[in-house]
């Protein structure tokens, strides 16, 4: 700060001790105070000696300032405290704002001073991993698996159609049980708890990679958990009861006792509380719970003599589940939400499915204006993103009123759906696809969608492009 009038000791270089004085002796030293610091660095050697020196030839040779690779600092503000004993025990909490850093891996050092002479400083090494937590996508099928082999606490997809599964990653969680998804953020959560554990663990789930994000521990013995539609979250325990959760605090709220042995949960589009059972006799039965009175409905028997180990509800309010023991290949099957029958409509290629989650996009297909000044001539856009999974957006151009039909087709040519059928004013248009047909998700692969304009002039245009969806 003044050009280097007043320096400061802030490192010896191997305890101010050179060990041979006739060779050119290599020393590190750490500086982690100085990293990240935007004002101009001054460094000053000195040298002493405990006898007189008449020889020439004292030297500082090549330096070389270097960084962590692949790291960067964290600074924490300075923390006092006094250690009476050699021994004495001392607790030093680092707390690190993520939302003030990058996402990235970081470094940093706790300072212990002391008064030993030889070892004035000791710094303790820690490491911070800030990531992004990513949300759920809709209309897309995620699945949670226990401790099968090969299985272990995954985070999955699955195909609404032919039940293959696809892992996203490891939880780090082992089981990682009755996975929900927040309707109010699209966030995703679920809980841990292995069969030594008498309590559950809490946990947000990453979307993008599977990775699970410890929360809390509840004094409870879970079951199942499940996002209602208003965001109320509620949870079943091996107790036969049925509380309420705040997915921030922990807090639990009773509600009442249900008199069934909960092994998983789902909640419909008009907030119907639905379950499987998880016992010996008849367990493959399937209940409504009311959510106020604790009072269960039976609707059925899947007729699978199989426990349904998780439940949620798909496109359309359709009721799927999974079937099949932590050391068994899991099934994805359909419920008919009348008489609580089941159908097998493939096997998932995991084992031990205890958790599934879905959020259904009931506005998938919408038509918007874009911008408000108007084309000179009729366009069609490649779609966006591409390649997508599960939804993509098409936009097009229209000089003039026109009537308008957007259709997707598959690779024999065959129309998959209509997005557009009608009049539409000169301008700017988009159009968003969920990649489903009659209200099921299709199938990776190579599609076309094809655009039929004919303007108030009799203009006609028609043009197609080609889009890749990926899962």
């Amino acid at each position: 700060l003044d050009n280097g009038k007043t320096f400061e000791e802030i490192a010896t270089s191997n305890n101010g001790i050179f060990e041979d004085t006739d060779t050119w002796e290599s020393v590190m030293i750490e500086l982690p105070n100085l990293s990240g610091n935007p004002d101009t660095v001054y460094f000053a050697f000195r040298f002493t000696s405990d006898t007189y020196v008449e020889e020439e030839g004292w030297y500082i040779d090549d330096i070389e300032i270097t960084a962590v690779e692949g790291a960067n600092t964290v600074y924490t503000i300075p923390r006092s405290g006094v250690l009476s004993g050699a021994s004495d025990p001392e607790e030093v909490l680092v707390t690190v704002a993520g939302n003030k850093l990058s996402v990235g891996y970081y470094q940093g050092n706790i300072l212990v001073i002391s008064n030993d002479p030889r070892n004035p400083s000791k710094g303790i090494p820690f490491k911070v991993n800030n990531f992004l937590i990513e949300n759920a996508q809709v209309n897309r099928l995620y699945g949670s698996t226990g401790r099968g082999v090969g299985s272990q606490g995954r985070v999955i997809s699955i195909d609404l159609n032919t039940g293959a599964g696809t892992e996203i990653g490891s939880s780090g969680f082992e089981p990682l049980k009755s996975i929900t998804i927040n309707p109010a953020d699209n966030a995703l959560f679920a809980f841990a708890k292995t069969v030594a554990d008498s309590t559950a663990k809490f946990v947000r789930v990453n979307a993008s990679d599977g990775f699970g994000l410890y929360l809390f521990e509840l004094g409870l013995d879970f079951t199942a958990i499940v996002f209602d539609t208003d965001g109320t979250l509620y949870l079943t325990t091996s107790d036969k009861k049925l509380y309420e959760l705040d997915p921030v605090t922990g807090a639990t709220t009773f509600v009442a006792n249900i008199g069934i042995n909960v092994g998983a949960l789902a909640i419909n589009n008009t907030g119907e509380l639905w379950a499987g059972v998880d016992e010996s006799s008849e367990n493959d039965r399937i209940y409504k719970i009311d959510k106020v009175t604790g009072v269960t409905t039976r609707v059925g028997r899947t007729g699978l003599n199989k426990k349904t180990k998780a439940l949620v509800f798909g496109p359309e309010d359709i009721l799927y589940g999974t079937t099949g023991e932590e050391n068994l290949f899991s099934a994805l099957i359909q419920i008919d939400r009348t008489t609580g029958a089941g159908t097998q409509i493939g096997l998932t290629g995991f084992r031990g499915i205890l958790g599934l989650a879905f959020k259904y996009d009931s506005t998938a297909v919408s038509v918007e204006s874009q911008k408000p000044t108007v084309p000179d001539q009729f366009e069609l856009s490649q779609n966006y993103p591409n390649p997508f999974n599960p939804s993509t957006t098409i936009s097009f151009a229209i000089p003039e009123n026109s009537n308008v039909k957007l259709s997707v087709y598959n690779l024999l040519g065959e129309e998959i759906t209509t997005l557009l059928n009608g009049d539409l004013s000169a301008g700017y248009h988009s159009v968003d696809w969920n990649s489903l047909k009659n209200g099921k998700l299709i199938s990776s692969g190579i599609y076309f969608y094809s655009i039929n304009a004919t303007g108030a002039s009799g203009n006609k245009f028609i043009s197609a492009k080609k889009m890749i969806l990926l899962k």
